[in-house]
């Protein structure tokens, strides 16, 4: 994620971020040497670049003056002068989806999964969904906009959402190899008899992954998804989360710590579309398994270990 500094403190940046002393800027500096819209910071194709808005007193990067419109790419710890107020490009990371907390600070996503509170506590998870970003509530889920505000204990929280061209442009800066995605991915489930131990592996072309954490979640969302073979596949493995709850002997809180830890060891090990392992209906609180390339135990030989 960008940040810039300044004698206001650290900001961090969405995918664009106006400068200015208006009360709708991102980044706002209140210097009557400023203009109202003065700059704008974007992420575009891979770089943070600057844009001087037509400002009254103009902006500068490194001591050299833009002209009206002119924009310019930015290099990490870059000196942005606007007006005489200045600032520095301290972080020069791409946007990822984050957070404003109540007391002001920034909670910023390492993955593709962000928790809020706090992990050990996620009440509220930002994840991909089938359109975008969203947020998951306990009252619903919610496209996850840049700026708009929600609650979480009865405290306001704030959306940093990265644009779609910058989510592009995150996938075009990849690593030169594959990335893991769900759909190349076949989850193969292996428990012991008592099924107190369930162990999952990721199986891709050339790639074996193993994954041991809400293993046993997992494993039962499969289950449910496989005794819905018969019916369309937009149909296919939803569960209430209140029954699925009381089947893993689980109350809601404990259900939605479980959900991610499921996607957040499928985001540590590199899977970039980690949250959609597990979906949400947004009305009906159903979830299913998000993928139909699993195998179960009961399905293969028992002869057949994880090691084969």
């Amino acid at each position: 994620m960008g940040v810039v500094a300044s004698d206001h403190g650290l900001v961090a940046l969405p995918s664009r971020a106006l400068i200015g002393r208006s009360s709708s800027c991102h980044v706002r500096l209140e210097d009557r040497t400023v203009s109202a819209e003065h700059a704008v910071l974007a992420y575009v194709r891979g770089r943070w670049s600057l844009r001087d808005l037509g400002s009254r007193n103009g902006t500068r990067v490194d001591g050299t003056l833009l002209k009206a419109g002119e924009r310019i790419e930015l290099n990490r710890g870059a000196s942005i002068e606007c007006g005489s107020s200045a600032m520095k490009l301290v972080e020069d990371g791409a946007p990822g989806p984050a957070v404003v907390r109540p007391d002001g600070s920034v909670i910023e996503s390492g993955g593709s999964v962000l928790a809020m509170p706090s992990p050990e506590t996620p009440l509220a998870t930002v994840v991909q969904g089938g359109g975008g970003w969203v947020v998951e509530l306990a009252d619903g889920v919610k496209p996850f906009v840049d700026g708009d505000t929600f609650e979480i204990n009865g405290e306001s929280w704030r959306a940093l959402a990265p644009n779609d061209e910058s989510a592009d442009v995150r996938s075009t800066v990849q690593p030169l190899e594959t990335p893991l995605v769900l759909a190349r991915l076949t989850l193969e489930f292996f428990s012991s008899r008592d099924e107190e131990f369930v162990e999952v592996l990721l199986r891709e072309p050339n790639q074996r992954i193993s994954a041991r954490a809400a293993n046993y979640l997992l494993m039962v969302l499969a289950r449910e998804r496989a005794a819905d073979a018969q019916l369309p596949d937009a149909d296919r493995g939803w569960v209430y989360s209140s029954d699925l709850a009381k089947k893993l002997s689980f109350d809601l809180e404990r259900l939605n710590v479980e959900v991610f830890r499921a996607r957040s060891a499928l985001s540590t090990l590199g899977v970039v579309d980690a949250g959609r392992i597990i979906e949400r209906r947004a009305v009906t609180r159903q979830l299913r398994l998000g993928t139909e390339r699993f195998v179960l135990p009961e399905s293969r030989p028992a002869s057949h270990s994880p090691n084969e």
